[in-house]
């Protein structure tokens, strides 16, 4: 079986192939551990399988011999016309011919033999499960057990979106192809489906733990007093959003009660002067005390935020939120966009001597991150924290710490 798939193993490096009570096993199809294909020593299949790229970026088959890339879609109604949703795509002076048609026979077959392996990815087995069951309907496969019961297909039928002209599969090539034929359909018609670009692996680990009780317990009372509700929105919104989103409104946070918290401080401090019984007395030395609770105002925002983060927050607290991430937050990170950051303490670092210098070390390390989200204008000089799973992943232990240090603004402010 080896030398009769060989063709298909060279192209897929990423798949193996086992023996196991007299069924041969294509195994990680797709790189896609969830994912085994139960195969029998006939030429049809390895025809087929020779023939075929299983990419793990895409829900997708390449057929080499035919130079393009067939996206497993979905099934559809036998009298369903899709004439007026084809079209030409050119992109780096390469035409591609975009369509949807009825799924190939390579297609179909493959989905026949496919098993779920056991093992459980997030990937939707490629949208197999929906195909296996219809091609279940249509036939049976001897000696290997359907994985549920098939409904009734008898008016629908596979269909799949190809891209016909690719001449040799480059992957990175192909991502970016896929991304801007995602921009460019949605631009035309907001219901067109996207392709599916799967994220590259996450080789991290378990998940970043974050500090679960600020104390050793429950509180038995909480003494709430009522807040600006834009901020407690965006405090809640900040729990509920992706990693960037949760990022980026509590760092909107700091902003929004760094401003206004200044201004408040200012007006108290001038009230105060102005109504001192020896204002007309000490005239002079009373109006140098105004000027210079003025030039607060005149602060710019990196040093307002400094402020505001240096009165309301605990270093402490904070100083457990990194106890979290230890290893993470004593090591540099590099992003893809070219945004490096610096380690933010060192392996052994005390809580005496992070309270020394957290300030101004941890919010300007916060304000450097959100900027390299937003400022798309810095990647030509590749300061950018680009989008992309791997990026998220790098900025996920920073949510913790920002939004314990936004919420605590909220409370004490």
């Amino acid at each position: 079986m080896e030398n009769e798939l060989g063709t298909f193993l060279r192209n897929n490096s990423q798949s193996s192939l086992k023996k196991e009570n007299e069924q041969w096993i294509v195994e990680s199809p797709w790189d896609d551990e969830s994912i085994h294909l139960y195969i029998q020593e006939k030429q049809e299949i390895y025809d087929c399988l020779n023939n075929l790229v299983l990419p793990y970026k895409f829900t997708a088959l390449y057929h080499s011999d035919l130079k393009c890339l067939e996206f497993i879609y979905t099934l559809q109604s036998k009298d369903a016309n899709f004439e007026d949703d084809n079209f030409e795509f050119i992109f780096d002076s390469v035409t591609y011919k975009c369509s949807y048609k009825d799924s190939s026979d390579r297609l179909l077959l493959v989905a026949n033999v496919f098993r779920p392996s056991g093992k459980e990815t997030n990937l939707g087995y490629r949208n197999l499960f929906l195909l296996n069951a219809y091609t279940q309907s249509l036939s049976s496969t001897e000696n290997i057990e359907p994985p549920f019961p098939s409904p009734d297909f008898e008016n629908l039928k596979p269909i799949s979106f190809f891209i016909e002209g690719i001449e040799v599969y480059d992957e990175q090539k192909l991502v970016s192809l896929a991304k801007h034929l995602n921009f460019y359909m949605s631009y035309y018609d907001r219901k067109a489906p996207n392709i599916i670009i799967h994220p590259d692996r996450d080789n991290s680990g378990k998940p970043n733990p974050q500090l679960q009780l600020i104390d050793q317990r429950f509180p038995s009372r909480i003494q709430a007093q009522s807040k600006d509700p834009f901020l407690i929105d965006l405090a809640l919104s900040a729990r509920e959003s992706g990693i960037r989103l949760k990022y980026l409104y509590s760092y909107q946070i700091l902003e929004y009660a760094a401003f206004y918290f200044l201004e408040e401080d200012v007006k108290r401090k001038v009230t105060m002067l102005l109504k001192s019984p020896v204002l007309l007395s000490k005239t002079e030395e009373i109006c140098r005390n105004i000027l210079d609770a003025i030039t607060d105002i005149k602060q710019n925002d990196e040093a307002k935020i400094n402020k505001v983060v240096e009165t309301f927050t605990d270093p402490e607290i904070i100083w457990k939120e990194i106890q979290e991430n230890i290893d993470f937050f004593s090591n540099p990170t590099e992003f893809d966009g070219g945004f490096r950051l610096s380690p933010l303490i060192s392996s052994n670092t005390t809580i005496e001597a992070f309270k020394s210098t957290w300030i101004p070390k941890v919010p300007d390390t916060l304000r450097k991150i959100r900027n390299a989200l937003v400022h798309g204008r810095e990647s030509r000089l590749g300061l950018i924290i680009a989008p992309g799973t791997k990026n998220n992943l790098k900025l996920r232990p920073w949510v913790p710490l920002i939004q314990r240090i936004s919420e605590q603004v909220i409370i004490f402010n």
